[in-house]
């Protein structure tokens, strides 16, 4: 995962997709690399879906928003 750690970013992987945080410009970048990371003479083809969960009204981290989830979960 030397991608992430070359631009700064956050990640977290999980069984159905990978969630990066940091800087939204420095996020497109990972993902523009990541993305292109697999083409080889094998790989003519790789589709990337992209979600964007950007606030300004709060300070959120991955491991916050897991937190908040799971205490919902419990209740």
């Amino acid at each position: 995962m030397e991608i992430f750690k070359e631009e700064g970013v956050k990640y977290e992987l999980t069984s159905i997709g990978t969630i990066l945080e940091g800087d939204l410009k420095d996020v497109f970048e990972v993902a523009k690399k990541t993305h292109e990371s697999v083409f080889d003479e094998e790989v003519s083809r790789v589709v990337t879906s992209i979600r964007i969960d950007d606030r300004k009204d709060k300070d959120l981290k991955i491991k916050g928003k897991k937190r908040f989830v799971e205490k919902k979960l419990g209740e």
